[in-house]
């Protein structure tokens, strides 16, 4: 098993009723299903992703893998009887979300639903130790492109492709390498003597919930950002470290940043877990401009994505000196959908109702789609952090008034920059001289 991999069973093995470390996704396509061919594109897809056919057990002290022979069956649910359709098959997916894929397998889930006469929804599961986020869309992408195209699915001969278990020998070999050492190094000198700025948890793991809120960018806002000469990355990862160091106050702020970790042609064809969750340090410096941190941010990235293959287990491990260490409880994930009509086709009723990462206060998730230069974002996050006393949609406000006043202002310093909207000031002014205010 992969360094990255066992850094997300364990976590797994620790709440083994939560479904905490898996991938949830459905897309939607137009017309009568065709069971048989869809049933049919699914199991090709199990035959070319060796990962996908991974079971994990615990056995003399680790966990280990081996690669199944059995495939998991397609399921079929039909709901146009019900007398509310649209909310039966809601109901059915909360609920396929709450179940948790066993460890000893399958570990993934594929389900036809039908709510529609018109139209249908693929809805996939997958343990995030067998596939991240890109390989989930490389496998849906190979199911929905084969079902809506005419190829022949009678043979199984054309199905080949780069396997996992090579990554997985070639994982190990690094573990074993001079660059490892090297890497460990890297990240001890420079984490050694962090407070990270975490936010209070309150309850129960079990207790509490994930929120899901989205937004889509459009592309002229977008267009304002990109001619900062930044990149969308770096300029907002610079608004949200510096609004998350306003209200921590004083302590170091870090982001998870998951890197693809790919790196060869067999590799980005590659379904499976090889993401490597790594903890982006936002430099505090009060005097630099938004633009300016997004340059110390950028270089900050190209650091670790020299390093990429050191797994953040093995950070925290070599950290914690007998003491549990976590660095950050808030990631951004960044994917670029590129434009082309098979990638635009892919995402255009794709939903994302899990990022895999259910313990974070925090996960965002954007893609931005280079055929209409816009941003689609996901937001998870947990209500034991954001509720009524602390709304996460005014954080998210606020986030955004500190992107909008830099850009009309890019050369202020960051301690000159208001992130209180014009309505919060409106509101601040009426509850100081007495106005109407609702509670």
């Amino acid at each position: 098993m992969t360094a990255y991999q066992r850094d997300i069973v364990a976590v797994g093995a620790r709440y083994p009723d939560l479904p905490i470390a898996q991938v949830v996704a459905h897309a939607r396509l137009d017309g009568t299903v065709n069971l048989e061919r869809m049933r049919e594109c699914v199991r090709r897809a199990y035959l070319r992703n060796d990962a996908l056919r991974l079971r994990f057990e615990f056995r003399d002290g680790e966990f280990v893998q081996h690669v199944a022979t059995e495939l998991p069956e397609l399921e079929f649910v039909d709901f146009t009887g019900d007398a509310d359709p649209a909310a039966a098959c809601m109901r059915w997916i909360d609920e396929a979300n709450e179940c948790v894929l066993p460890q000893r397998g399958p570990l993934t889930r594929a389900a036809v639903v039908v709510d529609r006469a018109d139209s249908f929804l693929v809805y996939a599961s997958f343990h995030h130790a067998v596939g991240d986020a890109w390989g989930v869309n490389l496998a849906l992408g190979q199911v929905l492109k084969e079902y809506v195209s005419e190829a022949d699915t009678s043979s199984d001969n054309d199905v080949e492709m780069p396997r996992y278990v090579d990554f997985v020998r070639a994982e190990r070999e690094y573990r074993a390498s001079p660059g490892w050492a090297a890497d460990r190094e890297y990240f001890v000198e420079k984490y050694r003597d962090v407070e990270p700025a975490l936010f209070a948890r309150s309850g129960s793991i079990r207790s509490r919930r994930r929120r899901h809120h989205t937004l889509r960018v459009n592309p002229e806002t977008v267009q304002r950002i990109r001619d900062t000469g930044r990149s969308i990355f770096a300029f907002t990862a610079a608004a949200i470290g510096e609004y998350l160091g306003r209200i921590h106050r004083g302590r170091d702020i870090i982001i998870g940043v998951p890197f693809l970790n790919r790196s060869s042609d067999a590799e980005l064809r590659m379904v499976g877990c090889m993401t490597n969750m790594l903890p982006l340090r936002i430099p505090v410096d009060n005097e630099l401009s938004m633009a300016e941190l997004a340059d110390r941010i950028s270089a900050e990235v190209w650091e670790l994505q020299a390093r990429q293959r050191f797994a953040y287990g093995d950070i925290a491990t070599a950290l914690q000196n007998g003491a549990e260490t976590m660095l950050f409880d808030v990631t951004y994930s960044y994917l670029t959908i590129p434009a082309t009509e098979h990638a635009e086709w892919i995402w255009k009723d794709v939903s994302v109702l899990a990022s895999g990462y259910s313990l974070d206060a925090v996960n965002i998730v954007v893609r931005d789609h280079e055929r209409d230069r816009s941003l689609e974002v996901d937001l998870f996050y947990a209500d034991d952090v954001f509720d009524a006393n602390y709304r996460f949609t005014e954080a998210l406000r606020h986030v955004l008034t500190l992107i909008d006043r830099a850009l009309e202002a890019p050369h202020m310093p960051l301690s000159e920059i208001d992130m209180l909207s014009d309505a919060d000031r409106a509101h601040l002014d009426a509850f100081a001289y007495g106005g109407p205010i609702d509670a």
